[in-house]
């Protein structure tokens, strides 16, 4: 009889040990309402975050396979989308993305860029691009959280008249 109590603790810790590894390996929890978004998620292959978030929010991604694989865990609350993408980035060490709008204003496209490639995907050659042998223009990758410097105009303060 001793042996019943301690096959009932085994199998309590068990179970108890069961349901913390499928919480820390749980579902990916994606809410967006109004530009915002909350996101849950506990180890999870940053390619499965993305598709999750993308799917929720309606905007197509391009992700390497190599960067897919690399496991997160993030927390966000009401975090404005731009910022929660820009920190899901920040999360598995890559800069170079870029995020495409819509006419809308709406996200319509996130993709990583390579160096060496275009944001098509496509070999570049010296800083010109080849596409089916033709060489264009240079084209130039702007950093995707660049910002161009807004010229300021000063403006001399009023000449009050005098009394």
């Amino acid at each position: 009889m001793p042996d019943r109590p301690f096959a009932l603790a085994a199998i309590v810790l068990l179970l108890w040990w069961a349901g913390t590894q499928a919480a820390v390996a749980g579902a990916i929890e994606v809410e967006y309402h109004n530009g915002r978004l909350m996101l849950r998620a506990e180890k999870r292959p940053f390619g499965e975050v993305m598709d999750s978030v993308a799917r929720k929010v309606g905007f197509a991604v391009k992700i390497p396979a190599e960067l897919r694989l690399k496991a997160i865990s993030i927390r966000l609350v009401n975090a404005p989308l731009d910022r929660a993408i820009g920190r899901l980035f920040d999360l598995v060490q890559e800069r170079n993305y870029t995020v495409r709008y819509l006419p809308s204003g709406k996200i319509g496209r996130v993709e990583v860029v390579r160096a060496g490639r275009d944001a098509a995907g496509e070999q570049r050659d010296g800083g010109k691009v080849k596409r089916s042998g033709k060489k264009t223009g240079h084209e130039r990758i702007p950093h995707p959280r660049y910002v161009p410097p807004v010229k300021r105009r000063t403006v001399p303060p009023p000449v009050m008249p005098p009394h």
